[in-house]
């Protein structure tokens, strides 16, 4: 259709709509695209598609993200040239922002140091449907300075080990209040890992607007990490109820046995009224529950 097309034209040689064609017939291609020009019209084209301010997209909400999610997997890693990236990185904010983008969180229940494959399925889901080469911000403020190295090492690994073939860059935090709300600001993926769940609600109340600075990404927390972010909370190590951060609305118990239905039902107390007793989550250890907010 093209070369039939281009012929009416009357001004291309036959060897240029050769070109034509064969651009036109591999610029989806994405795994056979070698030469300069074949380069050139796929940057061109993906440009165009995330190109939101100029042609508004026409997925629903739910497809639109699936969309650009696989956008953002398969075509960014590939841009090469210079003036490609520079208007990818100009681009891509509006994309991404076009419809408002829900925190999917990710509460898990403690012990995740386990190898074991209720533990597998937590970092499977941390990562599923995030894009190649997304950075992984892993925070670990509620445990002793001394061990945040072999902390992360061992997370990397947990990560890696479920990855395949995907790539992430990982950033252990700081416990710099300034560097630490940057790094966030530059993560795609915040984990959280447990230990002292007091100690990491002081860290976090310091860093202004938290929910915001993560809206749309994925928060992942273990144990301390999942009990700080609830309304209220109750503490397993100094059988304590606690106020929490309240970013999200629940009533949480990690690490939770069925010999602990009395703290459960104690939780209740701390509901304000009318509240629901579905906001009271009681997670054992190696589970997790997925809260979009």
């Amino acid at each position: 259709m093209a070369k039939q097309f281009l012929n009416t034209l009357s001004v291309f040689t036959a060897k240029e709509i050769q070109e034509i064609c064969h651009l036109i017939r591999i610029h989806d291609n994405l795994k056979k695209i070698n030469t300069r020009a074949e380069q050139i019209i796929f940057e061109s084209d993906s440009l165009a598609q995330i190109d939101v301010k100029k042609v508004k997209p026409n997925f629903n909400k739910i497809n639109y993200q699936l969309w650009l999610t696989d956008f953002q997997t398969r075509r960014v890693p590939i841009f090469k040239t210079q003036t490609g990236k520079k208007y990818l990185n100009a681009l891509l904010p509006s994309a991404l922002n076009y419809y408002p983008r829900t925190t999917k969180y990710i509460l898990h229940g403690g012990r995740v140091g386990r190898a074991t494959e209720a533990n597998q399925s937590f970092f499977k889901e941390i990562i599923r449907g995030v894009p190649s080469s997304s950075n992984i911000l892993c925070i670990y403020l509620a445990r002793d300075k001394k061990t945040w190295s072999d902390d992360f090492r061992q997370d990397q690994i947990h990560f890696l080990s479920v990855a395949t073939p995907k790539t992430f860059r990982f950033t252990l935090a700081s416990d710099k209040v300034t560097i630490l709300k940057n790094q966030i600001k530059e993560a795609d993926v915040i984990y959280i890992r447990g230990g002292n769940s007091h100690i990491l609600q002081k860290h976090l109340k310091k860093i202004t607007g938290l929910q915001k600075l993560w809206q749309g990404k994925v928060v992942a927390g273990s144990s301390a990490g999942a009990l700080v972010l609830s309304r209220h909370y109750y503490e397993n190590d100094d059988n304590t109820y606690n106020r929490g951060l309240g970013i999200l609305p629940i009533q949480t118990i990690c690490h939770y046995k069925k010999k602990n239905i009395k703290k459960f039902e104690m939780l209740q107390i701390w509901m304000k009224k009318g509240e629901k007793k579905k906001n009271i989550y009681a997670i054992p250890e190696e589970k997790f529950i997925i809260i979009r907010r």
